[in-house]
């Protein structure tokens, strides 16, 4: 997917070297419209739904009259100016490479913070998100599961294990080094570039499926601010490295767990149909209610239900309106894990989601 970039600017050379220039390094990524008249720009931007719009600092523009969907800046001759009047700028006289990585930024920003686009099944989110209901559910088999069977079918994937006790060790094993820890606090020290500790810190199994090494302890997230918090996935969503990122969390409604939620195409909660499975899921229903109406989003719509471990004489499937059942996978006896994740990596519920 390509991410569409209005420029407005009278300086039409510049118009016509930055188009060249964008044109030859980021034709793959970016699809860039170039105007000198505001009017003009205005219907231009709206027919051809344009994420981005940057404007001269000069020009005299309603931000207002903007599509909701477009994120914006000012566009500026100085790296040194970084807001004008409250909105964010961009330096039009820098290296290529930088002018794309703050576009990213523009745009990450925006995805995370308009409500219209979260909670639409149709927004652009790479996040599939995993929910265990309660213990021993095998939800992080299932994320797993899932997340190879993706790999299998071309798609650049990550898992991501973000359970303050998760262990992604047992299930995967790849080449690389460091861990979530390292990326993390990369986060909070601002010492280093983010964007390179993605990459660098990165394992891949021998399947080409992404992931990183669990924290080296739960306080590491659970010290991370909101602001961080937000920061960590728009650097995810943004990032060329992967198409799509399975995120396994504790159903906890923490911050972590709420900017998940936020921003996941689709929510999957699993279960395993046993009594306190269920009593539990209903709690969760009510939690999920309660925080749809008080962040004024559509949280149901992207919710789906698959059942673990489920056993045919004990188990029960709950009927609620709001909670859309896919299915439901056996429990597998006297297996390994490793074994597990491959064989529920197989069925197709998993299409499903």
């Amino acid at each position: 997917m390509k991410i569409k970039v209005a420029i407005i600017d009278t300086n039409i050379e510049y118009l016509k070297k930055i188009t060249k220039v964008i044109e030859n390094n980021y034709a793959d990524k970016l699809q860039l419209f170039c105007f000198s008249n505001v009017n003009i720009a205005l219907e231009g931007i709206k027919a051809n739904k344009a994420d981005i719009v940057l404007v001269d600092i000069d020009t005299d523009i309603d931000f207002k009259e903007l599509p909701n969907r477009c994120g914006y800046a000012y566009f500026t001759d100085s790296i040194d100016i970084k807001t004008y009047k409250d909105i964010r700028c961009v330096c039009k006289f820098q290296k290529v490479e930088h002018i794309y990585k703050d576009l990213l930024g523009v745009y990450a920003e925006k995805a995370a913070s308009s409500d219209e686009q979260i909670g639409n099944n149709n927004f652009n989110s790479k996040i599939i998100s995993f929910f265990s209901v309660s213990g021993g559910v095998g939800g992080s088999a299932m994320a797993a599961a899932y997340a190879k069977s993706r790999v299998r079918k071309g798609i650049k994937t990550l898992y991501i294990n973000l359970e303050k006790t998760g262990n992604v060790e047992i299930a995967f094993q790849g080449n690389g080094n460091g861990d979530l820890s390292d990326i993390l606090y990369s986060i909070k020290s601002k010492k280093s570039n983010i964007r390179l500790k993605l990459e660098s810190n990165v394992k891949t199994t021998f399947e080409g499926l992404y992931f990183y090494d669990s924290c080296n302890t739960a306080y590491d997230l659970s010290e991370l601010s909101k602001d961080e918090i937000k920061e960590f996935f728009n650097m995810l969503s943004s990032s060329d490295l992967f198409d799509l990122v399975v995120v396994d969390a504790d159903l906890d409604f923490d911050e972590i767990c709420k900017e998940i939620i936020k921003r996941s195409k689709k929510i999957i909660l699993v279960g395993n149909g046993s009594e306190i499975s269920n009593a539990k899921l209903a709690k969760t229903i009510t939690a999920l209610s309660i925080m749809e109406e008080q962040l004024d989003m559509n949280i149901f719509s992207r919710v789906l239900m698959i059942y673990n471990k489920f056993r045919s004489r004990t188990g029960k499937v709950v009927e609620d309106d709001r909670v859309k059942v896919i299915g439901g996978v056996s429990l597998y006896e006297n297996a390994e894990y490793v074994q597990i994740i491959e064989e529920i990596s197989k069925l197709g519920v998993l299409d499903e989601i």
